[in-house]
């Protein structure tokens, strides 16, 4: 910036979110500099970039956002380790955008990253995850047949059965680290280890939330790169890819097909032949003008399943297994992962699950592609885990109202995901107006 005899002594770092490019990274950086600079920055500023946009080629495909996931919670450790205070001494202040506040929060909640101000801007993370008991969003994050196709929230199956509540049925086993599955509580410490501000926006588009299951064209639009408005490119990403966990979605270009989500866990209903003779099936033969094949049983016809029982054979895609395949008590010659799942899934409903899910990698795999959020994203909402003076809603506070040159609902703007870049600085500078006071 200038020489450090110029400079205040402290230290400000930004992490980018997730579908941004090395290049485009260091673009965004200077914006943010240059931006701070304007409203008074005198800090060191140090841009951080990671790989959060794996398997994208460039050419009209959006990357692998559970990958993205997966590389947040694998960079965690270095940041932490860069960052604490034998290379940057001194007060420090990290902003992270979207998904960069993965990084950033694992390496506070895992990692003991020490840091004075952590400013979130649109974080794109379920408010479960900083507080594990708030009320679940059923109706605008769980799909059919598990709720009612209503969109009313009404459950079908109960939550035991329930990828989101398998960590559950653990708890009371001691010691076992699958208890720990669960986005519940995941950085639930954060606010207690450093101050953290939550800027967040009630107008947010990618982090918005939609009822029910996405129609393709809203999958299209989540995903996508073409869209008839390019004002709607990216509405409701992040709940379309909680809702793909289990639930696969393709997205087809006249050129391309992108896949998005996983094929285990999340949303998927267990069609496969139990490993156990005694284990009770899951699915029925139906043979209909409409359907011929495997089709999940009511809640009725699967009855009362024990704990001991759900833990090894769930209700949900396990991620392995066959269908019409001669399995027989203790054989597991015929025992294969699904598509896209790892190589060592049938072992975390063995005896070496706790050991499997206590790996940090492996449990971030879990997290990102077989675990379903069930609370809204911080980046969208007040959240209640930080104090009230914490939470900025960044439309209501920081937008120039009188002169908005977007539209408005009623009398607040409408601030969408990247606007904090992407609108220009005459219109949101007291936004950046506190990032200086709480980096000074």
């Amino acid at each position: 910036m200038f020489p450090d005899s110029l400079g205040n002594g402290k230290w400000l770092f930004f992490l980018h979110g997730y579908n941004v490019s090395g290049q485009e990274a260091r673009g965004r950086a200077s914006e943010m500099f240059k931006r701070l600079y304007w409203s008074g920055s005198k800090a060191r500023f140090v841009a951080v970039s990671w790989f959060g946009d794996p398997y994208h080629d460039g050419y009209n495909t959006v990357p692998d956002y559970q990958m993205a996931v997966r590389n947040a919670f694998v960079t965690a450790p270095k940041l932490a380790a860069v960052l604490n205070p034998t290379d940057y001494p001194g007060y420090k202040t990290v902003i992270a955008h979207s998904l960069g506040n993965m990084v950033v929060s694992s390496a506070i909640q895992d990692h003991g990253l020490q840091i004075d101000q952590f400013c979130m801007v649109d974080a794109a993370i379920a408010m479960e995850a900083f507080k594990g008991d708030l009320p679940q969003d059923i109706a605008n994050l769980a799909l059919p047949p598990w709720v009612d196709n209503n969109n009313t929230g009404t459950i079908v199956y109960n939550q035991r059965f329930w990828s989101s509540e398998w960590h559950s049925l653990w708890d009371n086993v001691s010691g076992d680290k699958r208890s720990s599955l669960t986005w519940r509580g995941q950085f639930k410490d954060i606010a207690n280890k450093t101050s953290v501000h939550n800027f967040f926006s009630s107008t947010e588009d990618v982090l918005g939330a939609i009822a029910g299951s996405p129609t393709s064209i809203t999958i299209h639009n989540a995903f996508g790169i073409v869209a008839n408005d390019v004002g709607i490119l990216g509405r409701y990403a992040w709940t379309v890819q909680e809702k793909a966990k289990g639930n696969q979605f393709t997205i087809i270009f006249p050129w391309k097909l992108t896949i998005q989500g996983s094929n285990y866990g999340g949303w998927g209903m267990n069609l496969k032949d139990p490993l156990l003779n005694n284990d009770p099936l899951y699915w029925k033969w139906v043979n209909s003008d409409n359907y011929i094949g495997r089709m999940i049983k009511t809640p009725e016809e699967i009855g009362t399943v024990s704990d001991a029982v759900l833990r090894r054979h769930p209700v949900f895609e396990p991620g392995w297994g066959e269908i019409g395949g001669q399995q027989q008590e203790n054989t597991v010659s015929n025992v294969s992962p699904v598509d896209g799942a790892p190589s060592w899934i049938f072992n975390l409903y063995s005896a070496q699950g706790s050991a499997l899910s206590a790996d940090a990698t492996n449990r971030s795999r879990l997290l990102s592609e077989a675990i379903p959020a069930l609370t809204q994203p911080a980046g969208a909402n007040y959240t209640s885990a930080f104090v009230t003076a914490k939470n900025h809603n960044m439309p209501a506070e920081y937008a120039d109202k009188a002169n908005w040159p977007d539209i408005k609902v009623g009398d607040i703007p409408v601030w969408k995901h990247g606007y904090f870049r992407e609108m220009a600085y005459c219109y949101i500078y007291g936004l950046y107006d506190e990032f200086v006071f709480l980096s000074n």
